[in-house]
């Protein structure tokens, strides 16, 4: 399955791929190409979230992501331990799946570290307009 940016250059524009070898065992490769013509650089936000049932679902474990050496894992109470493998050495960015209450409805926030829309990790002069 591929997913890519649509319209006309859809296929020239190819973004994300999707290959399963198995149930448990699923590649994601993201290629992306920038098509403008002055020199930029490229943030890419590649997501790995789990369903927010703990803090509704009652006595259900929080899951736990931590960075290793090449590799994001994820331990999940029923699904076990997961793993997202990447090249390179990107920067990470780790934040709780809670609502930002502070920012949508003027109450406190149950954690520091809310979910926020991904633009706002860009710094405000290296967006895309």
């Amino acid at each position: 399955m591929t997913e890519n940016s649509g319209g006309a250059d859809a296929e020239r524009l190819r973004l994300t791929e999707y290959a399963k070898a198995g149930p448990e065992d699923l590649l994601i490769e993201i290629t992306a190409h920038k098509q403008g013509l002055d020199e930029a650089t490229l943030h890419l936000l590649p997501t790995l979230w789990f369903r927010h049932t703990w803090s509704w679902a009652g006595g259900t474990a929080v899951p736990g992501l931590r960075r290793t050496d090449g590799a994001i894992r994820t331990d999940h109470e029923e699904l076990g331990p997961r793993w997202l493998y990447f090249a390179g050495g990107p920067q990470t960015l780790f934040t709780e799946n809670d609502t930002n209450n502070e920012r949508i409805f003027g109450s406190p926030n149950a954690t520091p570290s809310t979910r926020r829309r991904p633009g706002a990790w860009c710094p405000r002069d290296q967006r895309v307009r």
